[in-house]
């Protein structure tokens, strides 16, 4: 199963995303590169799966090291936090 999606930090640009299943250890994704600090970066990272019930959880860490909050927050004031999180069935 592939992975994929897009991140975004501004003015300031993605270093790094990454992946984990299940709250296990944090696997890095494949980054493309971005075009500039203000643009989103596109992501993926394969992952062999048995079927059954899983949590993916992604989180980015920008390119002066910080790394996304997981605690989750409203936009306003000082914009959204929070990993993005997806429940996923895998079918046989």
């Amino acid at each position: 199963m592939v992975f994929a999606g897009v991140a975004w930090a501004q003015h300031t640009g993605i270093g790094r995303v990454e992946l984990r299943i299940n709250r296990g250890p944090w696997r890095e994704a494949e980054l493309a590169a971005g075009l500039s600090a203000d643009t989103w970066y596109q992501w993926k990272l394969a992952v062999d799966l048995t079927p059954g019930q899983y949590e993916v959880q992604v989180r980015a860490t920008d390119l002066t090291g910080k790394p996304q909050e997981e605690t989750e927050r409203p936009p306003q004031p000082d914009g959204a936090t929070g990993f993005h999180t997806v429940r996923v069935d895998v079918k046989s």
